[in-house]
């Protein structure tokens, strides 16, 4: 486009321009410097531009994206920021947020939403992301719709107490462990115990918890996951015994043996000394009984024909 029918499109925008910045910064000052950008980043692109053919979209389109820069600028620590704002931001068709040179605040406030509780988090989704009413959302949960505006306002709280803290992962992120045998006394039902420890997610909640109650958010923090993956599994071993619920924390409710060096070494020696009082008596004894021959016992290890002599893995498991 020429300068002059530029300098025309971006001067019928001026007063929206600066309506939006105002409404959205923390002072008048804010408003203009914002306004100001807007307009000049408009004027970049449209003056190296002939393709624009909607010039509402286009310049709400910068705005968006301008006031994204914005926020990650002076509000990193969200300090003064509206969650109501970073919603809109992450909601708007017209923001393209892939042109957004960075979204870390977005992400991050994505994040902080994982951290809501159940209720809150359906509820904050539902009002800020599906745009639906909060009339409308009540009715659906059979609440209130006092409950539902106080939890909405409880969950910005939430939200921005949660973007100013630097959560931190604790070991198992980035080493888990893995259970190495596990047995249950007594019947459980129609489940094997390795149903219940199903997974790796599985296994290192129960480990998480041995010693002391954690939140699912604590839980979370400590492996490094997302709490809405967290609760569910939660959930399904609270409901079989295996954690057992302290309020809002859960603590381990069955015993994870781990072996010190110390005790390794004395299960070795305790093996070796006792290898020494009988073993040359139960391999003559063996060989002699013709009990290695027999076809009804089954070798664990493997398929082949049982000798005294270490055998072959019949897989990687065995």
């Amino acid at each position: 486009m020429n300068r002059q029918d530029v300098e025309k499109s971006i001067a019928r925008y001026l007063k929206p321009i600066f309506g939006f910045a105002l409404k959205r910064c923390k002072s008048i000052h804010d408003a203009e410097d914002l306004s100001q950008e807007i307009a000049i980043r408009a004027f970049r692109s449209l003056i190296v531009r002939d393709d624009v053919a909607d010039m509402g979209k286009f310049i709400w389109t910068v705005a968006h994206n301008t006031l994204s820069n914005y926020y990650r600028d002076t509000a990193k620590s969200m300090v003064g920021v509206s969650i109501d704002e970073l919603a809109e931001l992450i909601a708007a068709p017209c923001s393209e947020l892939d042109a957004v040179e960075d979204t870390e605040t977005i992400r991050r406030l994505q994040t902080e939403i994982a951290y809501l509780s159940r209720l809150q988090r359906r509820i904050v989704i539902a009002y800020y992301f599906e745009n639906r009413r909060q009339a409308d959302i009540a009715r659906e949960l059979d609440i209130p719709l006092g409950t539902i505006k106080w939890h909405l306002f409880e969950a910005k709280k939430e939200l921005k107490r949660g973007m100013d803290t630097m959560r931190k992962s604790g070991e198992l992120r980035f080493n888990p462990i893995k259970f190495h045998s596990y047995g249950v006394n007594g019947s459980v039902g129609r489940k094997a115990p390795e149903e219940f420890f199903r997974s790796a997610l599985t296994q290192n909640i129960c480990y998480c918890v041995r010693n002391t109650a954690k939140t699912v958010n604590e839980i979370a923090d400590e492996l490094g996951v997302s709490p809405v993956y967290v609760e569910g599994e939660v959930d399904y071993l609270e409901k079989y015994g295996f954690l057992q619920a302290q309020r809002d924390k859960y603590i381990l409710n069955f015993i994870i043996s781990e072996p010190t060096a110390e005790l390794l070494v004395m299960q070795d020696d305790m093996y070796r000394r006792a290898a020494e009082l009988f073993a040359n008596d139960l391999y003559d004894e063996l060989t002699s009984s013709g009990i290695l021959d027999d076809p009804d016992i089954l070798c664990g290890q493997t398929d082949a024909p049982i000798s005294l002599t270490e055998s072959p893995k019949a897989d990687r498991n065995f």
